[in-house]
C-alpha cells in the first residue's frame, strides 16, 4: 500500500511505547480500551455533538479524552468524546469510517470541548526529517481550525494557507511512503542475499566433511 507508512490503525495491545506516549499527553493516566455502539442518529467524525444530543435523550455525562491511533510512522491522540450511562458504562456511540469496533481510549479530566477544533498530538516513531516536517505541518493545521467554531467556514487567508499545507503535507507522505517501500525492498534484498550465501556456505562446509572423511 502507498501509504502504508502512514496508515493509521487501532492499537490491538498496549505496548511500554503507547504508554509513554500517554504519559505526556495525560500525565498519571492510563489508557483503556472501549467498545464502540454506534447510535442510529450519530455521525461520523462528530463525537461532540453525538454524545451531546445523546446526553439530552438519555442521560448520562461526556467523558473527554483521546483516541490513540498508531502508524509505522507516528503514534497519533485525537480528541474525543464517549459517553457515560447512568449506570456507569462507558461507550463510544460514534460510527467509525473503517468499521472500530472498539477504541483505544484515553481519558482526560482537564481539556473539554468548547466548540472549536482541539489540536491532535503527534510522535515520530522513528527519525526522520520528513516525518518530523509532516506533524509540524499538521499542527499548523491544527492551529488554524482552532481559531473557529464548528461549522464556521474559514476565511479567504486561512482557507488558502490550509489548502497550501494540505498540499504540502500529500507531497512529504509520498515522499516518507517512497522512502519507506525503498528501505523495505533493500532489507529484503539483503535478507535474500544472506539467505543465498548462507545456503552456500552449508554446502561448501558440507563438502569439506565429505572429503576430510
Amino acid at each position: 500500500m502507498l501509504l502504508s507508512m502512514l496508515t493509521e490503525k487501532m492499537p490491538v495491545q498496549i505496548t511500554e511505547e503507547i504508554e509513554r506516549f500517554c504519559e505526556e499527553v495525560v500525565p498519571g493516566q492510563k489508557p483503556v480500551y472501549v467498545s464502540v455502539k454506534p447510535e442510529q442518529n450519530a455521525e461520523v467524525s462528530r463525537c461532540h455533538v453525538n454524545v451531546e444530543h445523546h446526553v439530552k435523550a438519555h442521560g448520562g455525562t461526556p467523558v473527554y479524552g483521546w483516541i490513540i491511533w498508531q502508524s509505522p510512522a507516528l503514534l497519533h491522540a485525537e480528541f474525543h468524546c464517549n459517553w457515560l450511562s447512568a449506570n456507569g458504562e462507558l461507550s463510544d456511540i460514534t460510527p467509525k469510517v473503517d468499521g472500530e469496533t472498539q477504541i483505544l481510549f484515553l481519558p482526560d479530566q482537564i481539556v473539554k470541548w468548547n466548540r472549536r477544533v482541539v489540536p491532535c498530538r503527534r510522535k515520530a516513531r522513528r527519525r526522520s526529517p520528513a516525518i518530523d516536517r509532516f506533524v509540524a505541518i499538521y499542527e499548523r493545521m491544527d492551529k488554524i481550525g482552532a481559531k473557529y467554531l464548528a461549522g464556521q467556514p474559514y476565511s479567504s487567508v486561512d482557507q488558502g494557507r490550509y489548502l497550501m499545507l494540505m498540499m504540502e503535507s500529500s507531497t512529504i507522505a509520498l515522499a516518507i511512503s517512497n522512502s519507506w517501500s525503498i528501505n523495505t525492498g533493500e532489507k529484503a534484498r539483503i535478507a535474500a542475499d544472506r539467505k543465498v550465501k548462507n545456503k552456500a556456505e552449508r554446502q561448501r562446509r558440507k563438502q569439506q566433511r565429505r572429503r576430510g572423511k
